[in-house]
């Protein structure tokens, strides 16, 4: 694998959901439940882009136009996207994610679009906190909301 945040880096084509699955390995349930989560919350369009070869392939989830969320597929990996705009990212520091989260929170830059958080998700927890900065990124309607799951205050 080369230093990239993603496991496939070639222009020519996107990965297969089979590729994706395999060299996901036993990081397929944080990808398959981070994907569910945002699907059944806001319905969104998902399509593969890439960033590059330092970046690779990403699968991106769109609504109204808007990236809400993007996962780059590694090896035994999961790296999260999330673009937080500055209100939600100042929101966020006491949103009670875990140290990998906040971490990368934390060393995000800043751009005209908002804060760009990389975020490995490494378990359940993360993958919780990721689903919080999405849900203070761009709220999900009522309609859409996953079961279970409470809205933002």
């Amino acid at each position: 694998m080369s230093g990239s945040v993603g496991a496939f880096t070639d222009r020519a084509r996107p990965p297969t959901d089979d590729e994706v699955r395999v060299t996901l390995g036993a990081a397929l349930p944080i990808w398959d439940r981070l994907c569910a989560f945002v699907e059944a919350s806001y319905g969104p369009r998902a399509e593969w882009a890439i960033l590059g070869r330092e970046y690779g392939w990403m699968r991106r989830f769109r609504t109204s136009g808007r990236t809400i969320l993007s996962l780059f597929p590694g090896e035994a990996r999961v790296t999260a996207l999330v673009v937080l705009p500055a209100a939600a990212a100042a929101e966020a520091a006491g949103a009670g994610l875990t140290a990998r989260v906040r971490a990368a929170l934390d060393g995000a830059r800043d751009y005209a679009e908002g804060r760009w958080v990389y975020a490995p998700v490494a378990d359940a927890a993360d993958a919780a906190s990721i689903e919080r900065l999405v849900a203070l990124r761009t709220p999900a309607t009522a309609s859409r909301r996953a079961p279970g799951r409470a809205g933002p205050a």
